[in-house]
């Protein structure tokens, strides 16, 4: 086991491997940042991607427990303010990282599953009914019911978000599905992870009643499952595409 002094050392050697960029080569303005609505992907998505599947992946409880508060809002408070490689410094723990990422997320302007995605996707689990969902939720993944809704669940992302918003979508659940797939070390399951992310993948806007919210969040975790079960379904992450929107280059 790597004693924290030479996790700090591997960071800061990896970082130096992929080489920061100047300021001016990923000038983001705090708007920028907090939307989808270019050809460019936010920095910060991508900086924290390609930390945490450099660092965290094998992090016992990697998305539920929490990053210290004070440094989640610094790292936010930097990349408003375009600062560059404050991730290099090894001063940050996977946990602030990933705190960063999941509040990033939420913040974005422009949704990566947006309200009115949200309904639709409510409106395919009530459409297949009780006993698809039931078959689902004991991992009756072969029932007729489960294929259908998953097909389904996929079809109104494919077929509602941009293409940024597919994008970005499909970076995160790309990563989710690996954080999943080695959940026999970290303890993350596909449903732990979908706990953690449907309150921030599924946007509901605030004149929402909280009641409502709570009623229909078995089906924004259930469906959030899907999706990362699914992440093949969405285009593949482009790794060189990150990397040019990263303060990272390799």
């Amino acid at each position: 086991m790597q004693l924290p002094s030479e996790v700090s050392k591997s960071k800061k050697s990896f970082f130096r491997k992929l080489h920061w960029r100047s300021k001016s080569s990923c000038e983001y303005s705090a708007d920028q940042t907090k939307q989808i609505s270019s050809s460019q992907l936010p920095s910060v998505l991508c900086d924290c991607i390609l930390y945490l599947k450099e660092f965290g992946l094998t992090t016992t409880g990697l998305f539920r427990v929490p990053g210290e508060a004070s440094k989640v809002k610094f790292l936010q408070e930097a990349y408003h303010t375009n600062k560059t490689g404050v991730l290099q410094t090894g001063e940050y723990s996977v946990h602030d990282v990933a705190g960063l990422l999941k509040l990033s997320i939420r913040q974005l302007e422009i949704p990566l599953v947006p309200f009115h995605v949200y309904k639709k996707i409510l409106r395919e689990f009530r459409k297949v009914g009780e006993q698809g969902w039931f078959h689902r939720r004991r991992g009756s993944t072969g029932s007729p019911g489960a294929e259908n809704l998953a097909n389904s669940v996929c079809e109104v992302a494919l077929k509602n978000l941009s293409d940024e918003q597919i994008r970005g979508l499909s970076m995160i659940l790309n990563l989710l599905f690996v954080v999943s797939s080695l959940s026999a070390v970290n303890k993350m399951t596909t449903q732990a992870l979908a706990i953690v992310f449907a309150p921030t993948l599924m946007s509901v806007p605030d004149d929402v009643a909280p009641q409502v919210v709570l009623r229909d969040m078995p089906i924004a975790i259930a469906a959030t499952k899907i999706l990362i079960e699914n992440a093949s379904a969405l285009p593949t992450p482009d790794m060189l595409e990150i990397l040019e929107n990263s303060s990272v280059v390799a």
